[in-house]
């Protein structure tokens, strides 16, 4: 069963979707009332020849309207409004259909029959909603009978049997049409929460298919990560020996060896930090909470950064909240995220757009049900093409590292039941929210 509130809104969409429908139905309406009316000019010549001119009238003035009302719903798309174009039709055929009831006999006219003719299609083919087809279906009907019962003479025979007669066919025109109506109403909604059930059901379907595609991919890449690293771990660790025995005898006696062995530790120091990464991402543990004051340890992990010359970092730490975390893993995030902001704004300011400020700003707020940590930098920024794949594994803009940074603070988030969120624009600067519930 639908909330009050779901019920609503998928109300609102039945009807939405059923706008075209509405308008064909109402051009339909429209065309009986262009072709048809006039038509049935030849009763009037007929029964009423006396009648003809001003009868005819009648139908040429309501032919000229709906003549008018199918050009409006044919230029502008009114959606489900036009249903009313549909009931201006029927009031003015319905009134006029009175008229000519009153001014031959008012309980005894045929053209009683053309009243029931109007309430047929009316509801018959605006099969939109049932509660306004009652309401202006019986406010033509009290307007008929008002009119009758104020023009005619009760005092003719049979008069007063006929009125009845007439109304009880009126009547029960009525009530077979709307409940036809309401029927059918009923069924196309049943069959629209049927194809969004579906769609949604779908949906779900397909993005269970992919996570299950992204996991065990993901799966088979922690596998290789773990068996490369692990290959070149040794070999790496060799050199580095290899590399330290060599520095020990050429140490003092060639600055020039010296430089080239340092370099080559740094490389082996970088070698080492990406397979280190590899395997964080490879190895799935659960994290070990514990109950941390956010603001102290936030700030003391900002503490520990190594913030590059030029940079500016700001704290506005007012969480005021414990929460369960891994303090080393999350240490981790705040690092990273730390890291690319840094490397962003180090980005800008080599590019010489502006000589500054280049700020970080850290803040940490409850919000809702959660606690987030924010970094807004006015670094370079994330273009909008790059923010689908910043999460995907191995995907980097930069030349160096495995582009896994973001992908592993993610997993993290995520091993804590929380999350991360991106906002960026392309030379304003990017937010990256870390929240955890509270």
């Amino acid at each position: 069963m639908f909330s009050i509130r779901t019920d609503h809104d998928a109300v609102r969409g039945f009807l939405e979707d059923q706008a075209p429908l509405v308008r064909n139905r109402v051009t339909i309406i429209l065309y009986f009332g262009i072709f048809l009316v006039p038509l049935f000019g030849v009763v009037d010549y007929i029964i009423y020849p006396e009648h003809l001119r001003q009868f005819m009238a009648y139908r040429l003035l309501i032919a000229a309207v709906c003549l008018l009302l199918y050009f409006i719903n044919l230029r502008w798309d009114l959606g489900q409004h036009s249903f009313y174009l549909g009931v201006v039709e029927f009031y003015l055929v319905g009134g006029i259909i009175i008229a000519m009831i009153v001014s031959t006999s008012p309980f005894t006219s045929p053209y009683y029959a053309g009243l029931n003719l109007a309430f047929i299609i009316f509801c018959s083919v605006l099969t939109i909603s049932t509660r306004h087809l009652v309401f202006h279906c019986l406010t033509l009907y009290l307007l008929f009978v008002s009119a009758v019962l104020l023009a005619g003479d009760p005092s003719e025979p049979h008069a007063i049997r006929l009125f009845v007669t007439n109304n009880m066919f009126v009547l029960s025109t009525i009530f077979i049409v709307l409940t036809a109506s309401s029927v059918d109403f009923r069924l196309r909604k049943k069959e629209y929460l049927l194809r969004q059930e579906l769609k949604q059901r779908t949906t779900e379907l397909e993005q269970a298919h992919e996570e299950l595609l992204r996991r065990e991919r993901l799966a088979v890449l922690g596998k290789l990560i773990a068996v490369v690293s692990h290959e070149l771990r040794n070999p790496l660790g060799t050199i580095r020996s290899s590399l330290f025995a060599l520095g020990e005898r050429v140490r003092g006696q060639d600055a020039g060896i010296e430089r080239i062995l340092d370099r080559a530790e740094r490389s082996i120091l970088r070698c080492d930090k990406i397979i280190e990464e590899l395997l964080d991402y490879s190895r799935v543990r659960s994290p070990d909470l514990e109950a941390t004051e956010v603001d102290p340890w936030l700030d003391q992990v900002l503490s520990e950064l190594i913030v590059p010359e030029g940079i500016v970092l700001q704290r506005q730490l007012a969480a005021g909240v414990t929460v369960q975390l891994d303090r080393e893993r999350l240490r981790r995030c705040v690092q990273n995220v730390a890291g690319n902001a840094f490397q962003a704004l180090l980005e800008k300011r080599k590019e010489g757009a502006e000589r500054g400020p280049f700020e970080l700003q850290v803040a940490s707020r409850v919000h809702g049900d959660r606690v987030e940590l924010r970094f807004s930098d006015n670094g370079t920024g994330i273009a909008a093409e790059q923010m689908e794949k910043i999460f995907q594994p191995l995907y980097s803009t930069r030349g160096f590292g495995v582009g896994l940074g973001l992908t592993i603070v993610k997993q993290i988030m995520e091993q804590h039941a929380g999350g991360i969120e991106i906002e960026s624009r392309l030379g304003s600067g990017t937010t990256v929210t870390l929240w955890l519930p509270v």
